[in-house]
């Protein structure tokens, strides 16, 4: 990642750019100029910053011939497989992949979907649920694999349940035990007409004085 001068940003420092007040992180691009609240752009541009490029330059010259490029992008060189200098986020034949990482100033090693250029700058570190080599491919394994390690592992609910279910099932056992137990009791005093427990009462046998 590039440490960009005042008046320059971008991955690689290539967009020159118009801050709308010393050291401010608004700006605007492309020429356009700062307005109240939003830049006022030139004519092929638009957007809050004029980052947008409307325009679409068409080759003319004989090795070009038939041509365009998009997105900002200029004709360039003799080559009919790369005839276009693309913008700093822009790659492809005729400029027409967006929001891409360049990792040089070919055009040819570029990232995709939040990938960053490796050490080297020859290839990509695909963000999670990406693959490839400019990491534009969904890696369905990675998220399926994901998505099953989060079902298999229980959540703070599950786990509050479980250990709810451990404390009070010996809790309830214990509950109808004693039901039951006062249930017979109050049967076997009915049915014998005597109460079952009676409070034994000691007997103090009173002896006589001594002379």
């Amino acid at each position: 990642m590039c440490q960009c001068l005042e008046d320059f940003t971008g991955p690689q420092c290539a967009l020159t750019i118009t801050r709308c007040a010393a050291g401010a992180s608004f700006f605007c691009a492309n020429g356009g100029t700062c307005g109240s609240s939003a830049c006022d752009c030139p004519l092929g541009y638009s957007g809050a910053r004029c980052e947008i490029s409307d325009v679409i330059e068409t080759c003319d010259s004989a090795a070009l011939e038939g041509e365009v490029c998009l997105h900002g992008g200029i004709c360039s060189g003799t080559n009919p497989d790369r005839p276009c200098q693309c913008t700093y986020n822009h790659a492809g034949k005729n400029c027409e992949i967006e929001d891409v990482v360049k990792c040089g100033d070919d055009d040819e090693v570029y990232c995709r979907n939040d990938g960053v250029c490796d050490s080297q700058n020859t290839g990509c570190v695909c963000a999670f649920g990406f693959m490839g080599t400019t990491c534009s491919e969904v890696n369905y394994a990675q998220l399926r694999g994901a998505s099953a390690g989060a079902a298999s592992e229980p959540s703070a609910g599950e786990d509050s349940a479980r250990l709810a279910g451990y404390i009070a099932a010996p809790l309830v056992i214990v509950i109808l035990l004693m039901c039951a137990g006062g249930a017979y009791m109050v049967r076997k005093e009915r049915a014998t007409g005597k109460p079952i427990f009676v409070k034994q009462m000691d007997v103090v046998e009173m002896q006589p004085p001594r002379a």
